[in-house]
């Protein structure tokens, strides 16, 4: 191993930045079968996230691969789309989407070492930390908040970008053993089959979302009506400049500026200080939202929630529904709490015994037999087999449970032995004989309800 680390460490690091070079390394990297990579990428500095380094090592070399240099990454795309070599990666989550997003293209083959560590149950998943824990070796990790974009590369951020990969097959190798000895690798694998398929969401803003920002619920009406102004026309301005937002117009400014309601220049300037230059920038368009709050309607915050969806729209609109139903809910915390238990008899993370998605999923579909519990990317046939008769059990405690359509309160579908025959509605038959003895039709659809 002390020799595996001493070869690692002398690794040269060669910098691609031509179409030419991108070609000839790809083609001296197809003849591996296995590869540790990672990426370097902008979300901080732009409002639309993009990758500015790929980093791939070998057992000898060690590419830095700058994708804003090269205009043709279609030979990228074909060595991490070829299913015979695996792709050795950190937390690979991150990487995948932002590939999948901004370069169009995939991974195939994915070993992810944090993942493999997880069901493994370790709790250090940072990559140096792991590398001491299960290797002993110590890497450099400062350049933290660094600017991916910043060219040339500093040889600091080279070394740093080389060390993301210049150890992860060894790392690989030790994890991989680990799970064959404990017999967690089939799990793991499905783990990783279920990764490789993730796809990046959609950013959907929510004008309602000024709300979440510093003391927005403690403004008066006026000031929350021309808060959402300038909330609204900064999200359009960071997206049409391509800056994040909290660098157009920070959070703090947005909410004095919604107080204090300057109406020239001269009273704009004063209140942005040391963000004068911000000001002459935007000041006419500032100035212009300022105006248009105060002709915004009321704002009701008590009718305004800002919170995060329970199921994501793509999960929802797969079976043909915009929101989840009551029982959907249901279904989904029973199985989140399942699997809670589970992890916790396991010490691993939730996580690891079903991803999020797989269980949203299964309490939309509702399966009552094993047949009906199907596979899918991330509840592969390792986990049917394992888990699946406690899942079925868990959803039927939930489907023996309905709420009556009258009084709302929970009964099993025994105790409610009453439906309506032209809405389908259940009621308790104590609560609808009383309802009836005043009025003869159904408390939903008012047909005519006889007993």
């Amino acid at each position: 191993m002390r020799q595996n680390q001493l070869l690692n460490e002398q690794k040269p690091i060669i910098l691609i930045e031509t179409d030419d070079s991108l070609s000839q390394a790809v083609e001296h990297l197809m003849e591996y079968t296995v590869l540790a990579v990672d990426t370097e990428y902008d979300s901080f500095y732009r409002y639309k996230p993009r990758v500015c380094l790929v980093q791939i090592s070998t057992s000898q070399k060690i590419y830095l691969i700058d994708t804003l240099a090269i205009s043709d990454l279609i030979p990228l795309k074909k060595l991490f789309e070829n299913p015979k070599i695996e792709k050795v990666l950190h937390d690979a989550r991150q990487d995948i989407l932002l590939l999948k997003k901004t370069l169009k293209f995939a991974i195939i083959s994915i070993f992810d070492t944090a993942i493999a560590a997880r069901v493994m149950g370790t709790s250090q998943l940072g990559l140096k930390k792991l590398l001491y824990e299960e290797l002993h070796i110590t890497i450099s990790k400062n350049e933290r908040q660094v600017n991916w974009n910043k060219r040339p590369l500093p040889e600091t951020m080279k070394q740093y970008a080389a060390n993301d990969v210049r150890f992860l097959e060894d790392l690989r190798n030790k994890l991989h053993d680990d799970l064959i000895q404990a017999d967690r690798y089939q799990e793991t694998k499905e783990l990783f089959e279920w990764i490789e398929t993730l796809e990046a969401k959609k950013r959907i803003f929510n004008p309602d979302s000024f709300l979440s920002l510093p003391m927005a619920r403690e403004l008066a009406q006026n000031e929350l009506r021309i808060l959402k102004s300038l909330y609204l026309w900064r999200e359009k301005k960071a997206e049409t400049t391509n800056r994040p937002s909290f660098m157009t117009i920070p959070d703090r400014m947005l909410i004095t500026l919604a107080q204090q309601q300057p109406s020239n220049k001269t009273e704009l300037l004063t209140i942005f200080g040391k963000y004068k230059k911000k000001a002459q920038l935007y000041c006419s368009d500032l100035l212009e939202a300022i105006q248009r709050g105060k002709t915004l309607p009321h704002i009701d915050v008590t009718q305004i929630k800002v919170t995060k969806k329970w199921l994501e729209q793509s999960t929802l609109s797969k079976h043909g529904r915009s929101r989840p139903s009551r029982k959907q809910i249901q279904r989904y915390n029973k199985l989140h709490q399942w699997r809670k238990i589970v992890a916790e008899q396991r010490e691993v993370d939730s996580d690891v015994i079903i991803p999020k998605d797989v269980i949203q999923e299964i309490s939309i579909e509702n399966p009552s037999t094993i047949k009906a519990l199907r596979i899918r990317p991330g509840f592969g046939t390792w986990r049917k087999q394992q888990y699946g008769e406690e899942i079925l059990a868990a959803l039927l405690d939930v489907n023996e449970i309905s709420a009556c359509g009258l009084c709302g309160d929970e009964f099993t579908d025994r105790e409610l032995n009453v439906h309506c025959p032209f809405c389908n509605t259940r009621f308790h038959i104590l609560e609808i004989t009383k309802y009836l003895s005043t009025k003869p039709h159904c408390p939903k659809c008012h047909e005519l309800l006889e007993i």
